[in-house]
């Protein structure tokens, strides 16, 4: 009779879930409403989450308290850092940048012109021409891109405004998660293990594990990645006297979270901004990024990420189309990590059923059929 009672309250439970998810998808209003309620607390999380790492460097000898407040001062720093040092110089070259856009018309293409050979300017008039067309289609697209990309940064710094309040109150939050971290994991342990078996419980306790281990290793791994990557584009770039040295560090070092497709969305803005001042600086842009990211991938990657991400490169170009379909940069970022839980938690199931029929050891390289396996054997011990 219980279990009958129980079915029934799984079938309701389900039933209400699946209303909630359809009225959340189809309906703009209670989606718009819903993620306002819960914005606050998941951005607190996401800071909570970010933070944590941090103090848990300081943890061990100092306490948890003191390295929240260490945290805190060392985050504070940086804001500070950027917005006196890094801010100003960002929107000034952006201005600079902004300012160049309307002399499309007179950009001139004698640096293009320059590297074609004496006597035989007849013979690439139609490609100068062609190319004088095409630069001048990509600036003007650039052109528009900036006005709309400047519009939207105004409405953006307009919103970032007007919900200060809200992201004080969710930085607040996170603070107070961040000292109180054990006693709301242990709410959460109690709540898991009173409303499921424990079986169910166990196991959804191990994929938050899991899930906690692959999504940290990633984005710390990526994050150091990327900050040396883009502080070495700024340095390198600074040494050829490249203009916008800093815009194109940050944008370099921001893509760089992408895996594969990070470099090639990066490098994309960063050679047509340099155009402006010249073929020449933008081909050392390409080739300065070229060089990095070729760096990153074969000695600095491997040193700071080792066998984190632990898919190979089809997977990992799979997982990063497919979320940037779904929910764009965010599903780009969020990507990998989530296709290497699934792939994960997915080959643990198989082992442990390849180990009741005792085939845990089957070769993956090996595609014949184990049936035809065991009928060549019969037949050898016929034969003998």
């Amino acid at each position: 009779m219980t279990d009958t009672k129980f079915s029934y309250r799984k079938i309701i439970g389900v039933i209400f879930l699946g209303m909630f998810v359809y009225m959340f998808i189809n309906n703009p209003n209670v989606k718009v409403y819903v993620i306002k309620i819960f914005n606050p607390l998941l951005v607190a999380f996401a800071i909570a989450y970010i933070l944590d790492n941090l103090v848990k460097a300081f943890e061990p000898k100092m306490g948890r308290n003191t390295g929240v407040i260490i945290s805190l001062v060392i985050i504070i720093a940086i804001l500070l850092i950027s917005a006196t040092i890094v801010i100003p110089t960002v929107v000034e070259n952006i201005s600079n940048i902004l300012k160049l856009i309307p002399e499309i018309d007179n950009f001139q293409f004698e640096s293009v012109e320059k590297y074609i050979p004496k006597g035989s300017e007849e013979y690439f008039a139609d490609a100068v021409t062609y190319a004088k067309t095409a630069i001048e289609k990509i600036l003007l697209k650039v052109g528009e891109f900036s006005s709309k990309l400047l519009e939207g940064l105004l409405s953006t710094a307009i919103k970032f405004t007007s919900s200060i309040i809200s992201i004080i109150v969710s930085f607040v939050i996170a603070i107070y998660m961040l000292l109180d971290k054990k006693d709301l994991l242990g709410r959460i342990k109690r709540v898991n293990y009173a409303f499921l078996d424990t079986k169910t419980a166990d196991y959804l306790v191990y994929i938050t594990h899991k899930s906690h281990e692959i999504f940290s290793n990633f984005f710390v791994g990526k994050a150091i990645d990327s900050a040396i990557i883009g502080l070495l584009c700024f340095v390198i770039l600074l040494i050829f006297k490249i203009p916008f040295s800093m815009v194109i560090g940050i944008v370099v070092g921001i893509t760089n979270m992408i895996p594969y497709f990070g470099p090639i969305i990066g490098a994309v803005p960063a050679v047509l901004i340099t155009l402006f001042s010249g073929l020449d600086k933008a081909a050392i842009v390409g080739i300065v990024i070229f060089a990095l990211q070729q760096f990153d991938g074969l000695v600095l990657g491997p040193i700071i990420l080792g066998d984190k991400v632990g898919v190979r490169a089809f997977w990992i170009i799979v997982a990063v189309t497919v979320g940037g379909a779904v929910a764009g940069v965010l599903g780009m970022l969020l990507g990998v990590p989530v296709l290497v839980l699934i792939k994960t938690l997915i080959e643990e199931v198989v082992h442990e059923k390849l180990k009741k029929k005792n085939m845990e050891d089957l070769c993956m390289n090996d595609l014949a059929p184990i049936s035809s396996k065991k009928k060549k054997k019969k037949k050898i011990f016929s034969k003998s």
